[in-house]
């Protein structure tokens, strides 16, 4: 079924509503590259690539940021929930991304 009103935001639009409304985002997985596909990559080098990504961007779009330090992690989930973080996502570092699967829990 078809929703009313236009069907793609036009650029125009989405610049319009961006000067309006502020907003970011933040990425911490990259499944496509400009290289090609990268989901069955290992979630490391997906990582690595995601650096890559917004680069001469800058905000608002921008890489989360990432650790292997289950210690540091939790320091900065304390310090940034202030600021409105919402959560924190843990993956195993060799895994492919899971197209389809239910999160664990």
């Amino acid at each position: 079924m078809r929703r009313p009103g236009p069907s793609r935001l036009s650029l125009t639009r989405a610049y319009a509503l961006a000067a309006r409304h502020s907003a970011s985002y933040a990425a911490f997985d990259v499944l496509e590259h400009p290289d090609g596909p990268v989901a069955a990559r290992p979630y490391t080098e997906r990582r690595a690539l995601l650096a890559d990504v917004p680069e001469g961007i800058g905000p608002p779009i921008q890489a989360t940021l990432s650790t292997d330090s289950r210690t540091l992690a939790m320091e900065w989930y304390d310090v940034l929930q202030a600021q409105g973080l919402e959560g924190v996502v843990a993956k195993p570092g060799r895994s492919p991304y899971p197209f389809g699967a239910a999160p664990p829990g």
